[in-house]
This record gives C-alpha cells, structure tokens and sequence, in this order.
C-alpha cells in the first residue's frame, strides 16, 4: 500500500516527510492518537520507506499537495519492498506484549503476557539494535501499544532511545501518551495523530462493507468518533444489536432493577471480549484463545458496553439542550427524547459523569457486578429527583 493512503494525518506525514528531505532523521519516534486512526499503518509505511533503496515521487494527494516537500514513497517493487509485503523483511521487527511466548527463557515464555515486559523489550529491541542490518540499509523496530510497557521495560530502553545506532530506528506506537514515563517522552519525536472525519469513515464503511444497512453504517461511523479501525474492528461484532437492546434496558431500568442491568451489561461484555480474543488469534499475536491474558478482553468488552450507555445519556444530554443532529443513536430517536424528558440536561451530564466514574473503578480492579449495581442506583436516582412528587389529595393535611 501507498503510504498517502493513510489519510486525513496531514500533520503526521509533513514531520516525516521534512525529517526525510533534511537527511536528519531522529532515531526515535512517538506516533500517538486514538486508536483506529492509521498509526500502526503509517508506522509500517514509514518503516517500508526507510528500508527501500529506490524511493520514489508519488502522486500529488489533495490535503497534501501544497506543500514545498519533495514527497517520497517506498518503490513496492525491490526486494526490500516485496519482504516486507510478505511480513519476512530481516531487518523489520514488530513487537508488541505477546511475543513472551517466542523468548528463549522458559519462564518468560510461560507467564501470561499482561504487559510489555522488560525480557520482551530486552530480548526484541535493547539486544538487536545493535546487529547490523542484514541487507545493509537499516533496522526499524514498531513497538505496538507502547504504553502498555512497564516501568521496567521503559528504563531499560532509555539508553537505547537516547543513543542507538545509526542504522537503527525505533518507532513507539500508542494511544496513550499520558502513560508513557517523561523520560521516554523526552527521547523521542512526538508525531501526533487526529481523529478521522465522520464522512470519511461513513465512506471508507460502506466500500469495505456493501451489504451493512445504512442505520448501521451511520451508528458505527458516529460511534467510533473518528476511529476507522474501530468501525470495522465492531462492525462484525454484533454491537449494532447489543446497543439497541442496552438502551432498552436503560429505559426499563426503574422495572427490571440494579441486579438485571448488571448481569445484562456482563453478559454482551462477554460477548465482546469472545471478539477481541479471536482478533488477536486472527493478527498473529496468540496462537489460540487459551492464550489471551484473563482480564484485558474482559475489561475492553465491559468498556465497549459503558461506552454504550454514555453514548445514550450523550444523546439525552443534547436533545434537552434542543439539538438532534448528529445522534449516535439516531436510529432510536424516540427512545432518546424519552430518556432525555425523563432525565433533563443537567441529570443526563451527571449520568455521564457517573458512568465515567465506573469505567475508573473497574479499571482500578473494583468488583464488577457491584461496580455495575451502583452505577445502575446513580441512574435511578437522577431519574426520581426529576420525577414530580404525587398529588396530595383533597381533604390531606400531611
């Protein structure tokens, strides 16, 4: 692929694409933003073209083509080109948690890969660095979801950041750069990554998509907020189904009780952590689900599932503001007006406050099921303080 198909990340391709005119390049790199914006692609890219020995001009793109930059592309026709197509080039490495299960020491191969360890980071970047490249041009290590590195991992690689090799470059990938140490940050070129429009996901959607009906495009394109990879990471998931039965859970909330959205939100959490492990099963990075950590696929379907009901109160919250457009559910608009009569704005934006609140707990390692009956008391709460009080009859002195 092109590496201006990455689209809609003007920014990100004027950094790398000046540090490659200047013949300065930094030999560290920060890609941060949120996930499903193009970054790992990008990273791939970028590396396809430090690797290539025949760069080329590539066509003119639109967003890009005032710029007085000499734009360069990987040729995708050397040898170099064609190994890295084929996931086989020598002198590209991508590391991510999961590669425990390839390192030499029994011990580390067993454990459950909870996070990027110093022995994954050692073994994978710090002890290869140095080797010379085997087809003489460069090493580019992609390190994936960087900020899942622990404490240790980043303070053995200060080192390397601060002084690699010549011929070595490390690209950092993650949507969390709050979570990366300020000593790592220092070391590297930070190259931010924005959000893509939502007509833009809507029409990538519905190329990649032709038989996903229209109100299910349209929910996934706003749902994702920007996030392509997201879109299509959920479009298979079922979440179009799991959002429409949530909200009206959400609306029967005062019948059905604490206990039964709980167990509800558990239950399609489940299901949604089912789909990232077979993800992960699917991209290589765990041979089969046995394998999967225990607790991140069940804290991303329990988020995906508390991004929902935010998404519900969101749309609440501006329809008593007297706004309709752009509704993330606009495809139960009724049910929304319903909620947000029920609610008012100022209840709705404590819902959402609430719900936010939750997401921390269980992060924090907090007891779901209770995590979730209490978030389901908050939202019962706000919807009797907006309840007018019953009538007093005739002839009642109280």
């Amino acid at each position: 692929m092109p590496i201006f198909d990455v689209r809609h990340q003007a920014r990100a391709h004027r950094i790398l694409q000046r540090a490659m005119c200047s013949d300065r390049l930094p030999h560290a790199y920060i890609f941060h933003g949120p996930e499903g914006v193009g970054k790992q692609t990008l990273a791939t890219r970028f590396a396809e073209l430090l690797l290539c020995p025949n760069p080329v001009t590539p066509e003119a793109v639109p967003e890009l083509a005032a710029d007085d930059i000499a734009w360069q592309d990987a040729c995708g026709a050397c040898e170099d080109c064609r190994l890295n197509a084929a996931g086989t080039h020598p002198d590209m490495q991508v590391v991510y948690k999961e590669l425990n299960r390839y390192h030499p020491a029994p011990e580390v191969r067993a454990r459950k890969a909870i996070d990027l360890s110093v022995d994954v980071v050692r073994h994978f970047v710090i002890e290869r660095v140095r080797d010379r490249p085997a087809r003489g041009r460069a090493r580019v290590f992609v390190v994936l979801n960087s900020e899942q590195m622990s404490v240790a991992a980043q303070n053995a690689l200060l080192k390397t950041l601060e002084e690699p090799p010549g011929a070595a470059f490390i690209i950092l990938v993650t949507r969390s750069l709050d979570r990366l140490l300020p000593t790592t940050l220092s070391r590297c070129q930070p190259v931010p990554f924005v959000a893509l429009p939502d007509e833009f996901v809507e029409t990538c959607l519905r190329q990649r998509l032709p038989d996903l009906p229209d109100e299910q495009v349209a929910f996934l394109a706003r749902h994702s907020d920007g996030r392509l990879g997201v879109a299509i990471r959920l479009s298979g998931a079922g979440l179009f189904e799991m959002k429409t039965r949530l909200n009206q859970v959400l609306v029967e909330l005062p019948k059905l009780g604490p206990t039964a959205f709980a167990a509800h939100v558990q239950e399609d959490a489940a299901k949604l952590a089912e789909g990232y492990i077979a993800e992960m099963v699917e991209t290589g990075m765990i041979e089969k689900a046995g394998e999967a950590p225990a607790a991140e696929p069940t804290r991303r379907g329990l988020m995906g599932m508390l991004e929902l009901v935010s998404h519900l109160y969101r749309d609440a919250l501006q329809v008593g503001c007297g706004r309709s457009d752009g509704l993330i559910n606009a495809d139960q608009v009724d049910l929304v007006r319903r909620m947000a009569d029920r609610l008012g704005p100022e209840s709705a934006a404590e819902v959402i406050r609430d719900v936010y609140r939750a997401e921390t707990d269980i992060a924090n390692n907090a007891n779901v099921p209770l995590a979730l009956e209490a978030l389901a008391i908050r939202l019962l709460r706000h919807e009797q303080r907006r309840r007018p009080a019953a009538p007093t009859r005739a002839g009642d002195t109280g």
